[in-house]
C-alpha cells in the first residue's frame, strides 16, 4: 500500500508519532510528538506497539507480553487477583476489629489508614515506575514488582486471621452461596447500600480508567500525564482522610460534597483547560472514595460474619466487572497513538 500511495504522487509523512487526532469538517488534523501539526483528508496508521503514549495509557500490559495471546493470559491472572481481593481485605479489617474490641466504630478509621497507605504506595509506584520505564525499560518496571509481591506475601503469613466467620459452624458450599445471594439481592437496606457503592465505584472507574483520555483530548503535554495521575491518586488519600475524620457523617458536609461533585462533573464536560480538568477529577475521586468508605461500613454492619467476606467480595467484583464493560469500546472510539503514514 505504501508503494502504491507514493507512486500516485501524493505527499506522504512517515516516521512521526501522533499524540492527538481531531476530525474537522475539512478533514483531519493531527498533532505530532514534536509539536508540529498537519491537516489532510485521510489518515492511515497502525496502533504502534512501541509508542510511548500507548505504553503510558495502557498500564495493564503484562511484563512478558510479546503478542496478544500472552497479554490476554496476563490479564486473566490479573482479573482473578482482583476478584479474590475485592472486598476481602475490608472484611478482614472489620472482623479483626470485632474480635479485638467487640465493636466496629473504628472501622472507617482503620480502613482509612489502609487506604491512605495504599494511596501512598500507588503514588510512589506511579512515579517510580514512570522513572524506571523512561530511564531503563518499560518491561523492567513490571518485573520490578515481583520482589515486592514476595515481600508482601511474607508479611501476610505473619498476620493472625480473624475467626469470627467460623463461630456459627461450617455449612455446605451450596447453602453458603445461597445465603450470600439472598443477602446481596434481597430488596431492602443492603441492596440500597450496594447500589450506592456501585454508583461510586462506576464514578471512580471512569476517572481512573479513562482519566488520561481527557488529557489526550486537550492535547496536554506528555509530562502532565504523570503529574495528573499522581494528583488523582493523592485525591484518593484525601477522601480516606475525610472519612477517617467522620466529616462525611455531618449533613452540612454531605450537601457540600454533593455540590462539589456536581460542579466538578460539569467542569469535565464544559471546561477545556487541562489543569482545571485535573482538579475536577481530583475532587470527584476524593468525594467518591469518602462516600464509598462510609457505605462500605454500612454494608459490613448489615452483614453477619458468616457471609461478610463471601458477600462483600462478589459485590465488589461485580462492580468492577460492570465498570470494565465500556473498556473494549474505548480502543475503537478514541484515538491513542499511532505509527503510520499521513496523506495530505
Amino acid at each position: 500500500m505504501m508503494s502504491s500511495v507514493m507512486e500516485s504522487g501524493l505527499p506522504v509523512q512517515t516516521g512521526k508519532r501522533l499524540i492527538n487526532v481531531r476530525t474537522t469538517p475539512d478533514g483531519v488534523t493531527v498533532q505530532f510528538e514534536d509539536g508540529s501539526l498537519a491537516n489532510g483528508d485521510l489518515l492511515i496508521g497502525t496502533d504502534g506497539i512501541h509508542s510511548r503514549i500507548r505504553t503510558l495509557l495502557n498500564a495493564l500490559l503484562g511484563g512478558l507480553s510479546h503478542d496478544v495471546p500472552t497479554y490476554l493470559v496476563s490479564t486473566l491472572f490479573f482479573g482473578v487477583e482482583v476478584a479474590l481481593v475485592s472486598g476481602t481485605y475490608e472484611s478482614i479489617v472489620y472482623d479483626t476489629l470485632l474480635e479485638q474490641t467487640g465493636q466496629s466504630h473504628a472501622f472507617e478509621k482503620r480502613l482509612g489508614q489502609v487506604k491512605l497507605l495504599n494511596s501512598l504506595a500507588l503514588i510512589i509506584s506511579s512515579l517510580t515506575g514512570g522513572l524506571v520505564a523512561t530511564v531503563l525499560s518499560p518491561r523492567l518496571a513490571y518485573f520490578a514488582t515481583i520482589p515486592l509481591v514476595t515481600i508482601s506475601l511474607g508479611a501476610l503469613l505473619t498476620f493472625k486471621e480473624p475467626h469470627l466467620h467460623h463461630a456459627e459452624g461450617r455449612t455446605s458450599l451450596k447453602s453458603h452461596l445461597l445465603a450470600i445471594s439472598q443477602t446481596i439481592f434481597q430488596p431492602g437496606k443492603t441492596l440500597r447500600i450496594v447500589t450506592v457503592l456501585l454508583a461510586t465505584s462506576l464514578l471512580l472507574s471512569v476517572i481512573f480508567e479513562f482519566g488520561p483520555l481527557w488529557q489526550l483530548a486537550l492535547a496536554a503535554p506528555v509530562g502532565l500525564y504523570g503529574l495528573a495521575n499522581a494528583a488523582v491518586l493523592s485525591a484518593g488519600g484525601v477522601g480516606s482522610w475525610l472519612s477517617v475524620r467522620r466529616m462525611l457523617s455531618k449533613p452540612a458536609t454531605i450537601v457540600g460534597v454533593a455540590g462539589l461533585l456536581m460542579v466538578s462533573s460539569l467542569a469535565l464536560v464544559i471546561v477545556k483547560h487541562a489543569v482545571v480538568v485535573i482538579l475536577a477529577q481530583g475532587v470527584l475521586v476524593a468525594g467518591g472514595v469518602g462516600v464509598s468508605m462510609v457505605f462500605t461500613r454500612l454494608l459490613h454492619d448489615s452483614l453477619s460474619s458468616r457471609v461478610r467476606a463471601g458477600a462483600a467480595s462478589p459485590a465488589r467484583a461485580t462492580m468492577k466487572a460492570i465498570n470494565a464493560a465500556p473498556n473494549p469500546t474505548s480502543t475503537t472510539l478514541t484515538p491513542t497513538a499511532f505509527d503510520g503514514l499521513f496523506l495530505d
